[in-house]
Order: C-alpha cells, then structure tokens, then sequence
C-alpha cells in the first residue's frame, strides 16, 4: 500500500512537473506580436481602473491613459487588437468588466461594417493569447473561432510549436509595457484625401455587428457600467464609402438606446484634427492627432466625474515617467537633422557614447551639448562616454577601451577599421561619428546612429 502512495505521489509530482514544462514553453514558442500591451491589463490591481477603451488600432494608436491621468486624473487601460471585429469587442467589454468592472468603457465601433463573426484568426491569436482561461475565453471561442480551429486557442502549442527555429533572446524576456495598452505611432502621412460623407447619406448596419453592438449594450447595462461608443476618423477611398454611410446609421440606431456616440468623421475640426500633420498612414491618427482625441475624450469623461486627480499615486508617477521616456525614445528614432539630434540629446539628458575619427573635429561639433571649452580631446580615433555627469575621453590610436557603461559592458579598438561591442551588439565604425544615445529612466539603450561629415546626414545603427 505504502508502495502504490509513493508511486502515486511520484506521478502527480511527474505531472506537475512535465504541466510546468509544457507552459513554460509554450509561453517561449507562442507569437508575441502585441502581447505586452494586452497583458499589461491584467497586471493592474483588480478593480482600479476608471475606464477601459477597447478596439482595433484604429483606437490603440491614438488613445493615451498616461495623458488622461495627468490631465484629469483617470485611471485607464486599452485593449486592443488589429482588426478587432465587433463581436470580438463584445468579449472585451465583458473581460474588461470581470477584471476591473470599470466606470466607463469606451467602445470603437470601426468594423460595424463588417458582417463577419471573426475578421482574421491571426489577429485574434495577437490578442487573446494573452488572455488567462476563464469562462468568458471559452464563451468567445466557442462562440467565434471556426471548431477545427479551437484547439490552439486552448494550446497555442499547437501552432507555435514550429517556431523554435524563429525565438531569439528576446522570447525569453519580460517586456515592459510602458502605455497602458497604447501604441503612439511618430510618422506624418498627409491626408488630405480625407472626405467627410453627408450625414443624411446612410446605409444599413450588417446584421452581425448590430447584433453584437446590443451584447455590448446590454452587458454594460445590466453590470451598471456606463457606456460610449466612438468612430475615429480615417481616410475612405470612393470603394469604401459606404462604411462612412454605416457609420451615419448607427446614429440612428444608437439615439434610441440612450447610449453616446461620438462619429469622429464629422468632428475634425471639433477634435483639431489637421489632416496634413495629424496621420500616421491613412488609416490611423499619429501621436499628435492622438492627442488631441484624447485631450477631448478626457474632456467629456471628466465632465461625468470619472477621475479624481487628488488620487495621483505613486505608482503612476513612476509609470508615468516611463511613458515619457517611451515618447522620448520613439521621437528621437524619427530625428534625421544633425543639429536637431544633437540639441534633443542635450535637452533630454541623456547619457551617451560617442566615437569619432578626429577629436578635434568632434570638440567642435559637441559645444552645442555643453561640453566645456577646456575639455582636452585628443588628435584621431577618439571615445568620449558621458555617463551620469562626468566625461571620459579614450585616444583610440594609443590605447582600446572597456568599460562599464551603466551597466552594459562596451569595448572598443582599433584594427583595419574602428568597431564597438555594446553588450552582445557589434557596430563597425565607419563613420567620421557614431553616436549612441542612453536613456536612464528606461534603463536601455535607445538609439544608434552614424554621422557622415561629408553627407551631414543621420545613418541609424538599430
């Protein structure tokens, strides 16, 4: 008898064991497009939130919960997904309300124009993968996900486990998402296509989508949670016009429910929007128009009392921080002007590392980040690393350099060409400047670039 427990024991320890195995890897072979933003929800403490905004990237790329908190006090968080379909919202809004039951949820409604229950299983992979299992998943898989499909939503294994020949370092990481959810783009794409349809020209909403929209209505009203639904604007073709026309019906559809829809295709110069600056591409606002449709979503949250700024943590300070170093760090990538590089560097603070062909001629380009006049630098390959507030100098042509750069270790010399290692990253030297940039609060490196005298232009490294 003794015999047969101590067998028994040894297979449950053997299960629990192979079970922790088998998450293990699957947490390593699972796709992570996307995943650190959504799994950045669940890491809020329960019940915390104030709002939760759900949609495609539509309202992920221009949707902003830090500027929220500081402009008004709200604490918020975004799901969403590329292309996320209606009915997979509808299962958002019920996830949202399970972990946070928030005050309000704000719903984008862009593809009501669709009449499909599921837009693309790769999309929804991006998205619900991050998802504990709960009995809401397993509603929403049952409900969307086509049966020959279910299974690698219950073990993505399944259809990961080809891609062990794909993972890098970075599948075995932790990364850190700094935006609530948001995902800030920093290009500029002129639309001035963008046409604004006449109300009055309507079209009516599929069948699928109106049918979800009311799931969406009903489940906030039954778990008194206050509802808004939105439409950001984007640039329509002529073939797509009749999604603006879907758009102009669900007015129509909504008034009756008493519930607030805000059609942002009719409000571009209510939001601010300059349609030459204010995209990213033609389907999605960049980080200024972001912007400005947040600073009016907070407006009229605000003015339902959602908030409270006298509640202004700690921990959101720090977030907070973060966030700006993360807009600071994807601006800095954008920069192609040397003087304009130079000057964000020093206004930001950072740290940085700098190689050059010619420490004279590098004395004369870096006055502009304060460098003292007094500074000696030498003649040829040079080094300057400026790490929190001192400056060292290397002469290249008589001695390498490795040193200790916050943390990541950097080694420099000189064979037939300059070339530097940074941690695990090797960069040849070619070059009169190579520049590369720290940020401290973030705790990494955020760019490398070259400088080309001759050309006087920015060649980026990463």
């Amino acid at each position: 008898m003794k015999r047969r427990i101590c067998n028994g024991i040894k297979i449950i320890i053997l299960l629990i064991v192979l079970g922790g195995i088998f998450i293990w890897v699957n947490g390593i072979l699972v796709g992570k497009s996307g995943m650190y933003r959504i799994v950045s929800f669940y890491e809020e403490t329960e019940d915390s939130l104030d709002a939760v905004f759900i949609g495609s990237s539509h309202l992920y790329y221009s949707i902003y919960p830090f500027q929220l908190w500081e402009d008004y006090g709200i604490k918020s968080s975004v799901i969403g997904g590329d292309g996320v379909g209606i009915p997979l919202e509808y299962y958002c809004v019920k996830e949202a309300i399970r972990e946070q039951h928030p005050d309000v949820i704000v719903v984008d409604l862009y593809k009501a124009f669709s009449d499909q229950k599921l837009e693309n299983i790769s999309y929804m992979h991006n998205l619900v993968n991050a998802w504990p299992l709960s009995r809401n998943k397993i509603q929403m898989i049952s409900d969307l996900v086509p049966e020959e499909n279910q299974i690698e939503f219950y073990m993505p294994l399944y259809l990961y486990h080809t891609r062990w020949k794909e993972i890098t370092e970075s599948d075995f990481d932790r990364q850190t998402c700094y935006t609530k959810g948001a995902a800030p783009q920093f290009g500029i794409y002129d639309a001035s296509n963008f046409s604004e349809l006449d109300k009055k020209e309507k079209q009516e909403v599929p069948r699928t989508a109106l049918t979800y929209i009311q799931k969406i209505i009903d489940v906030c009203a039954e778990n008194k949670v206050e509802l808004i639904f939105t439409v950001i604007p984007y640039e329509t073709t002529a073939e797509e016009m009749d999604q603006q026309r879907i758009f102009n019906q669900l007015e129509d559809e909504l008034k009756s429910e008493n519930v607030l829809y805000y059609n942002g295709f009719h409000m571009i110069d209510e939001l601010g929007i300059d349609v030459k600056e204010d995209f990213f591409d033609s389907g999605h606002l960049n980080y200024n128009g972001g912007v400005k449709l947040s600073a009016y979503i907070g407006k009229i949250l605000s003015e339902k009392g959602i908030g409270n700024n006298s509640e202004k943590n700690d921990t959101w300070k720090v977030q907070d921080q973060l966030w700006h170093a993360y807009i600071d760090s994807k601006q800095i990538n954008k920069i192609e002007d040397i003087n304009e590089y130079i000057d964000f560097i020093r206004k930001k603070k950072y740290e940085y590392v700098i190689l050059s062909s010619d420490g004279i001629e590098l004395f004369d380009g870096l006055q502009k980040v304060g460098i003292d006049e007094k500074t000696q630098f030498p003649e040829g390959e040079c080094v300057l690393i400026y790490n929190d507030g001192n400056r060292d100098i290397y002469a290249l042509n008589t001695q390498q350099i490795s040193v200790d750069f916050n943390g990541i270790w950097i080694e420099s010399k000189k064979g037939e060409k300059v070339a530097i290692t940074i941690g695990k990253n090797n960069y040849d030297f070619t070059e009169s400047t190579i520049v590369i940039v720290y940020d401290p609060v973030l705790g990494n490196i955020i760019d490398v670039v070259g400088i080309s005298d001759q050309e006087e232009k920015i060649d980026r490294k990463m």
